[in-house]
């Protein structure tokens, strides 16, 4: 098992892995995987194993198992995309990855990370309160279908042990500002 940086040699492998993980309505594409890979605000990191191709042991493959992708934008960070493959769950790869994550955000600068997941997904949401990711706000019908997010962030570095939770900017959800940094700040530009 090797833990490395993604690079675009990496483009069919995550394609794969994005199969095996996402239904089609909420798989990225390929161009939107070449820009995580090549942005120089973002990185990648995955989680490569080989698996045997024959029965004798002779012919050897590597995969992806387990993918992240990180944004920095001045002081702060998101955590973009979480996968693992449902053949490698519960051996600790995303913890892995996310950390990998957290500490490229802070060499970068990043005081605090954000993240978004889907309210239902009990599985990822205990793995990110682990790595001490708590509860911001629920962003409502961010999903398709409808579904909610959860906002969670976590302080990076010399930050606060513990972040006041941030109120949206509307009833649920502020409609006029879809990126998730601009409801996390107040008109005058101040952090809320």
């Amino acid at each position: 098992m090797i833990l490395r940086r993604a690079g675009s040699a990496d483009l069919p492998g995550l394609a794969d892995l994005e199969a095996a993980c996402f239904d089609p309505s909420a798989r990225w594409s390929a161009e939107g995987w070449r820009a995580e890979l090549e942005g120089e605000d973002r990185a990648c990191w995955v989680v490569e194993t080989t698996r045997r191709g024959s029965d004798d042991g002779c012919q050897a493959f590597a995969e992806l198992a387990a993918a992240v992708c990180c944004h920095v934008a001045g002081d702060e960070a998101e955590l973009f995309r979480v996968m693992t493959a449902p053949s490698a769950r519960g051996l600790g790869l995303a913890t892995m990855l996310i950390s990998a994550g957290l500490a490229w955000a802070e060499a970068a600068g990043a005081t605090r990370m954000l993240l978004e997941v889907r309210h239902d997904n009990a599985t990822a949401r205990s793995l990110y309160a682990d790595l001490g990711f708590t509860d911001a706000y629920l962003r409502t019908n961010y999903y398709a279908q409808g579904q909610d997010a959860v906002v969670m962030h976590r302080p990076l570095g010399e930050a606060p042990a513990a972040l006041t939770p941030v109120e949206p900017a509307g009833p649920a959800r502020d409609e006029a500002t879809p990126g998730l940094w601009a409801d996390l700040h107040t008109e005058e530009g101040e952090r809320a």
